[in-house]
Parts: structure tokens; sequence; C-alpha cells
């Protein structure tokens, strides 16, 4: 069935935006077909009814091929390790020559730590964070690479581009999303809100606020005393 689309599956890219752009889009959008098949492919290779075939015929093999990409994100959490433990979202440093030496980075994988993560995106969900040493460490050399800072013994230094990565790893057990913290600054700085307030809010958005609701339910039955 697929045959009738031949040349549009010769570029994953194109398969991967007209999937994207079917999950995502409402089938109600006015001229729903021709927005999936332009954002698939601009050049005119992919034609809308092509885009309409080739969609309908994922959909019957595997109906769970347009699941959005925020529910695979989801399930991608809870995929678990070579230890049996979920490894929820990996962080491993992009970095691959040790900046002592120079020479390659090794990734340690028997021994990777837990990190609880704050996102605005997710939540608070928990971390898999891996290290790198370095291939000379065997000679003496004490470089070990984290997630956007190294250590070379007892002392910790922060990469030049630690804030270019999406996640700060601000303790050995804690991370933040970057853009987390970029808006806490701007409602600290501009909207003058405490740091209490700012994480009572955080809590209310995740469903983290119990403690809220049971002194909010107090007041409440305070005063109708």
């Amino acid at each position: 069935m697929l045959s009738h689309c031949k040349g549009l599956t010769d570029r994953v890219s194109v398969v991967r935006r007209l999937v994207f752009a079917s999950a995502t889009l409402p089938k109600e959008t006015p001229h729903y077909w021709d927005v999936v098949s332009h954002f698939a492919s601009n050049t005119g290779q992919v034609t809308p009814q092509k885009a309409k075939t080739f969609i309908e015929n994922v959909q019957f093999f595997d109906s769970d091929a347009l699941s959005s990409d925020q529910k695979l994100r989801t399930d991608l959490l809870h995929e678990v390790g070579s230890n049996g433990i979920p490894l929820g979202l990996v962080l491993v440093s992009p970095k691959q020559s040790c900046q002592l030496c120079s020479a390659p980075l090794v990734l340690k994988a028997d021994r990777p730590s837990k990190v609880t993560i704050y996102t605005d995106s997710m939540g608070t969900i928990d971390g898999t964070h891996y290290r790198k040493i370095c291939k000379q460490f065997r000679s003496g050399c004490p470089f070990v690479q984290h997630y956007g800072h190294y250590s070379t013994g007892v002392q910790m230094y922060f990469d030049d581009d630690w804030h270019t990565l999406p996640y700060f790893m601000s303790t050995r057990e804690t991370a933040f999303e970057m853009s987390l913290l970029q808006q806490l600054d701007a409602e600290v700085l501009i909207g003058q809100l405490s740091y209490k307030q700012r994480a009572e809010i955080y809590n209310i958005k995740h469903g983290c606020d119990h403690l809220f609701k049971q002194l909010a339910g107090k007041t409440v039955s305070t005063e109708q005393r």
C-alpha cells in the first residue's frame, strides 16, 4: 500500500515532519492536508493526496505510530537501564576530550547517579547522570567530566559553555531545566515575586501542592467557625 507514496519515504526527515504535523494539528484545521504536506516538504515533493494516503496507511498498520512527541517523551522516561531502574531523563555531557591532556573521554557506565530534575514542561522528574573519565586515567589523569562541569580531584569547575545546555546541575543530585531558571529570573527580578511564592506556583502548576491545599482547607474551616 505504501508503494503509492513512492519517493515520499526516501527521505527520513520528510516522513518525520509528515508524522509530526499529522499528530499535532487538529484534524479540523482548514485545508488540513495542504498544511501537512507543505510542512513536510515545501518543495512540492509531497502533495496533499500523497500525504493523506501515506498517513492513512501508517495508521492502518500501526495506530500508535502518530503518538505525540510529549507522550513518547513521557514513555521514554520509564524505560529501564542496565541496572533495571528507570533511566528517567538522561544527562550526559557532550564533551569528547579531556580538558587537561586532550585525550578522548570514556563514558563511565557502571555507576550512574540518580538526579532529581525540576522542569517547567514536565514537572519534577527523576534523571540519571553519567560521568565521563579521561582515557588516560590509568596513567594518573584525574579529570572527570560531569554534565556542565568537570572535576580534577577535589576541585570542581563549570564548563565554559554550561549555560548553553538545556539543564543545569546545581548539585550532584539536583538539576533544573534552563528555561525554568530563565523564567524564574524574570519573575523574581521583574515581577518582584519571592522565591517562596515562585516555589508555591511551581507546586500548584505541577500538582505538588498537597500542603498548600491542606493549609487552605484549615483556613476555610477556621473562617466558617
